[in-house]
């Protein structure tokens, strides 16, 4: 599998999809990119539990063009952040002293 920093080592990619805590659907590949799994991971989904998928929360991994165009198609409501906007600098700050937490732009 082809890794982040450009070299290859034997490994592994799993995906899985859920429903109410129940695995809906999985595939183990070799390839290093989640967002190439999407669309087959949603077919499979709505095939396994012969339901049409309304609402798909996705880690930045799974953006892409191509997938938001694809779930737009499909009419599924879809929460995945582009990478730009997802990481540490976005993180949200605890706050020991009110006991609340804090976003990047102070609120």
């Amino acid at each position: 599998m082809k890794m982040k920093d450009d070299s290859f080592k034997v490994g592994y990619n799993i995906q899985i999809t859920s429903s109410r805590q129940f695995i809906a659907a999985y595939d183990l590949n070799n390839d290093s990119a989640d967002n190439r799994s999407l669309p087959d991971m949603v077919r499979e989904t709505e095939d396994n539990t012969n339901t049409k998928i309304e609402i798909l929360k996705a880690d930045a991994g799974y953006f892409s063009k191509g997938n938001i165009g694809f779930l737009d198609s499909k009419k599924i409501d879809s929460y995945i952040p582009t990478l730009k906007n997802s990481g540490a600098n976005n993180a949200f700050k605890y706050d020991q002293a009110k006991d609340e937490f804090v976003c990047t732009q102070g609120k």
